[in-house]
């Protein structure tokens, strides 16, 4: 569960959400209105906006195609890297078709599999990616 947490926001973070940290330290995300779809809003910021917010234990970009694909469409608007999504996985490639990133679904490491869908395979290979891109800048 800790990956998924760090993951999410990682890729809350490469959507570029708002973030707003209390004093306990927790984070909490602003919520796009593009994926919020009307829910009730539940922060008051300090210009008086009402907004959707989730803490970080909340964001679901690893079981929502909704979310997953803000960070699939980000990928491909940037120097023309791929997300390739198939039956069995998930691979993100540059414009040399260099492999950055693979993950498949049912993928097991050290006897766990990380992958039993093509959405958690999506979810880690774009989380991979960003790490990937944050260390590559």
């Amino acid at each position: 569960m800790k990956n998924i947490v760090e993951n999410n926001k990682l890729l809350a973070e490469f959507l570029e959400f708002e973030k707003v940290k209390f004093l306990n330290g927790c984070y909490t995300f602003i919520i796009p209105d593009y994926l919020s779809h009307g829910e009730y809003k539940n922060l008051t910021l300090e210009d008086n906006k009402e907004v959707v917010a989730w803490d970080v234990e909340n964001l679901i970009f690893h079981k929502d195609w909704n979310w997953l694909m803000e960070v699939v469409e980000k990928i491909h608007g940037m120097r023309s890297y791929g997300v390739l999504i198939n039956p069995n996985g998930t691979y993100i490639q540059d414009e040399d078709d260099k492999v950055i990133c693979m993950t498949f679904k049912n993928e097991e490491v050290n006897g766990e599999i990380i992958s039993s869908s093509n959405i958690e395979a999506t979810f880690n290979c774009c989380a991979e990616f960003v790490k990937w891109l944050n260390k590559n800048k």
